[in-house]
C-alpha cells in the first residue's frame, strides 16, 4: 500500500485569533466529507520536500513521509520521519490545551 506524504502546521496568533477560528472549524470538519482547503477558502503552497500543500501564514509546518502504520480499533496511527520543515520566526505560535488555545511566547 502507497502511503502519501503529510504535514503538519503550527498555527500563528494574529489580532483577530484567526488561524485559532480556522483550527477549530478545521476540526471539527471531516476531510471524508469535504475539501477543506476549498470550504474554507485557505490560501496553500507547496511542500518543498514532498507532495502536499503546505497552509501559507502558518509560523511552521513539518513535511512528513510515512514509515509506518498501527491499526488501533477504530484508528490508524502513523509513524512518520519529518523530511523537511519551516518556520517563520516574525510571528507567535498557538498551543491547544484542554480544548483551548493560548499564545506562546512568555518563557516560564
Amino acid at each position: 500500500m502507497k502511503r502519501p506524504p503529510f504535514f503538519a502546521n503550527v498555527l500563528e496568533d494574529v489580532a483577530s485569533s484567526n488561524q485559532a477560528k480556522l483550527a477549530r472549524r478545521l476540526g471539527s470538519t471531516h476531510g471524508r466529507e469535504v475539501d477543506k482547503f476549498k470550504e474554507f477558502n485557505i490560501s496553500t503552497e507547496s511542500a518543498s520536500k514532498v507532495n502536499a500543500l503546505i497552509i501559507k501564514g502558518s509560523f511552521a509546518h513539518l513535511e512528513c513521509k510515512v514509515v509506518t502504520s498501527y491499526s488501533a480499533g477504530n484508528y490508524t496511527i502513523y509513524v512518520a520521519e519529518v523530511v523537511g520543515y519551516k518556520v517563520d520566526h516574525e510571528l507567535v505560535p498557538v498551543a491547544w490545551h484542554r480544548n483551548n488555545y493560548f499564545v506562546l511566547g512568555e518563557q516560564v
